[in-house]
């Protein structure tokens, strides 16, 4: 089975992803990082020299690519179910999950990335909370359509443990 993380950035994908791997003997895979390798670029330089539409095609086929494993988990970028088919193709390859964190969490972790991240390069120490607000407006309906919904100040491993459950149940 395919378990594909999604939330903001910051929300604690790769964190929970690389956790639950770990404590339930399967394969993690961040979504970003692959990227990066196959790129031979950060995130960041793609967005800088080929731009976000070129980005979110080659996001898209790494999806594709990823989709083809087993017993994994996938750390998806932020943006990831909002382009292409992307969340449709991951709802037909596993299970999705939303990790759905508060916009005071985001901010607090999200600030010290102000340089790092190409999403929230533009913005500044007053203007992010307003920044992540409105990206969340425009993400949410995608992430609604994950399975499976954890508010992250609450999550622990048995939340996850509960769906492996389930769905050793029904396979």
């Amino acid at each position: 089975m395919l378990y594909f993380l999604n939330g903001f950035m910051g929300s604690g994908k790769s964190y929970w992803g690389r956790r639950w791997a770990t404590a339930f003997d399967l394969e993690f895979h961040d979504l970003d990082d692959v990227i990066e390798r196959q790129e031979g670029m950060t995130i960041s330089e793609l967005f800088k020299t080929k731009g976000e539409p070129a980005f979110r095609r080659i996001e898209r086929d790494a999806l594709a690519r990823m989709c083809s494993k087993s017993n994994a988990i996938i750390a998806c970028g932020g943006g990831t179910p909002c382009f292409h088919d992307n969340m449709k193709r991951m709802s037909r390859a596993g299970i999705t999950i939303w990790l759905k964190t508060p916009l005071e969490a985001l901010v607090e972790r999200l600030l010290p990335e102000l340089g790092h991240r190409p999403v929230i390069a533009h913005t500044n120490a007053d203007t992010l909370a307003g920044f992540i607000e409105g990206k969340l407006a425009e993400r949410e309906p995608f992430y609604h359509r994950c399975v499976y919904h954890f508010y992250t100040p609450y999550l622990t491993d048995e939340n996850f443990k509960k769906i492996l459950d389930k769905c050793k149940r029904h396979s």
